[in-house]
């Protein structure tokens, strides 16, 4: 019988919306429900190449359960998914019995949910909804909740957060990158939305800070939580959350103003390339691929040169082992 996933939950959306606070809140509070305190990252294994045998299939999830995940915005803190558990990664990984690697990789989350008796997982990927259509076929019953945030605020915590009170590098190029991913994400959620009502969600972070608001009703509806204790936790004021006057609430507790009036020009008016959106209105992972390359040429290629070079390894590895005696 296939195994279903109608119980777990990925938390999508674009950077910097508070997928990760969401899911520590599942893990600090919710009675049936798992929270992954580390990125699923399930999108990027659908890019795993020549995974084409049991034996390398498995291989692919022993390395997905032991890669180590940044657990915190500063990136001092890691975790590998079987931390989590005291069990052996090889003993879990052959009680696996899929027939693709993500579907394996799903049982695996299973397992370990399974082991501390909740009937579901919930872990945050971001864009994950670029991939949902992908997602479904092998993990079934598998539901989406999309997070989306004012894309002034998002952008801004993009820009300033990893290195406050400095803004990033190429801050131009990166305000564009956030600002085109977040009409991916918002077009690929909506109409998402319209197709799966039952299986995709899509929730207005700005919401949360009404403790009264449909949003926070459907966190204790869907995961579990307690509406007292969510409702304290979901309505405090996050960083880089952005007033009336314009200004943002800083990581120094100050309301400042930070995007400069052409970048918010940018933000209020800018459209999608039309090829682009074109594309994206039916395949948004394919265009996301393509934003990828046009503004970061050299990383998106050595990303997936190194695809390929740990998929032949792979299969190098696995043919050695079958055919030695």
């Amino acid at each position: 019988m296939a195994t279903s996933f109608e119980d777990s939950w990925i938390i999508a959306g674009p950077a910097r919306t508070g997928k990760s606070t969401l899911v520590q809140a599942v893990n600090q509070w919710s009675d049936s429900h798992l929270g992954f305190p580390f990125e699923g990252l399930l999108p990027r294994y659908f890019h795993r190449h020549l995974v084409c045998s049991t034996r390398l299939k498995k291989r692919v999830v022993k390395e997905y359960l032991e890669q180590s995940r940044y657990i915190d915005v500063t990136r001092t803190a890691a975790v590998r998914p079987i931390d989590l558990l005291d069990v052996d990664t090889q003993v879990l990984v052959d009680e696996l019995q899929g027939q693709h690697h993500i579907t394996m990789i799903g049982e695996a989350l299973n397992q370990l949910a399974n082991r501390q008796h909740k009937r579901g997982w919930v872990v945050a990927d971001l864009h994950a909804e670029l991939y949902f259509e992908r997602l479904r076929v092998y993990l079934p019953g598998i539901r989406m909740l999309v997070l989306l945030r004012d894309p002034r605020e998002s952008v801004c915590a993009s820009i300033f957060g990893p290195c406050y009170p400095d803004p990033v590098a190429e801050r131009r190029k990166v305000l564009r990158l956030r600002l085109w991913l977040w009409w991916l994400s918002a077009t690929s959620a909506s109409r998402l939305s319209q197709i799966y009502p039952e299986e995709v969600k899509v929730l207005c972070v700005g919401g949360l800070r009404d403790p009264l608001s449909p949003e926070n009703e459907a966190m204790t509806e869907h995961f579990g939580l307690p509406t007292k204790t969510w409702g304290d936790y979901g309505t405090r004021r996050t960083h880089f959350t952005r007033n009336q006057q314009g200004e943002y609430w800083t990581p120094d507790n100050e309301w400042r103003q930070l995007l400069t009036g052409y970048e918010l020009m940018l933000l209020e008016r800018a459209n999608m390339p039309r090829a682009l959106a074109k594309i994206g209105s039916r395949w948004p992972y394919h265009a996301k691929g393509l934003l990828d390359l046009c503004l970061h040429p050299s990383q998106s290629l050595r990303r997936e040169l190194g695809y390929w070079r740990t998929g032949l390894k792979n299969l190098f590895c696995t043919t050695s082992n079958e055919a030695a005696p």
